[in-house]
């Protein structure tokens, strides 16, 4: 079992989520002290949601170190549109 370990920093109900990045999890074991995790440890996942012409605009604002950078540019506009597809059921 691998994953993140987070909470929720901020949480304002239909208009705004923040999410502070504590740490992963690997193999079932919580990692929130290791080199790797330090690097990145306290970054925010922040979502806003507006309405515009009858629709929900999300605006995602997320903290990243590097290395990270293309695998989020690969993986955000799927997740995204995976989102909307949920939304729109």
């Amino acid at each position: 079992m691998s994953g993140m370990v987070s909470r929720i920093k901020e949480n304002r109900q239909y208009d705004y989520i923040s999410i502070e990045h504590l740490g992963e999890v690997k193999n079932g074991k919580e990692d929130t002290s290791s080199e790797s995790v330090n690097k990145w440890s306290g970054a925010q996942e922040n979502y806003t949601f507006k309405e515009r012409d009858g629709a929900t605009e999300v605006l995602v604002e997320m903290d990243a170190v590097d290395e990270f950078i293309e695998m989020f540019e690969n993986i955000w506009p799927k997740a995204l549109q995976k989102l909307k597809d949920l939304a729109e059921i």
